[in-house]
């Protein structure tokens, strides 16, 4: 078995195999990412506080997903006195 066609299977094995709620978590977090994106993308930067409140689902799932946008390498944090912010890189 070639390397790239042995990776697929074991990426196919650890994601398939999950129980649902996870591929469903990964799926959520991964959709509201998209989301916080596009709102970033309309006001250019905002309080973690305020993406929260105007990006629909809860405080800590919104929480992870700019997590993922940040290890993904798409956002900047700004210290905004009393809170920290975010804006696209």
């Amino acid at each position: 078995m070639k390397g790239s066609a042995f990776i697929m299977l074991l990426y196919e094995e650890t994601f398939f195999n999950r129980p649902t709620k996870y591929r469903f978590m990964e799926e959520t977090i991964g959709e509201l990412a998209g989301e916080v994106h596009r709102y970033l993308e309309d006001v250019e930067e905002a309080s973690l506080s305020k993406i929260s409140r105007e990006v629909e689902g809860s405080q800590s799932k919104v929480n992870m997903a700019v997590g993922w946008l940040a290890r993904e390498g798409n956002l900047d944090f700004v210290d905004m006195g009393r809170g920290t912010g975010a804006r696209l890189r």
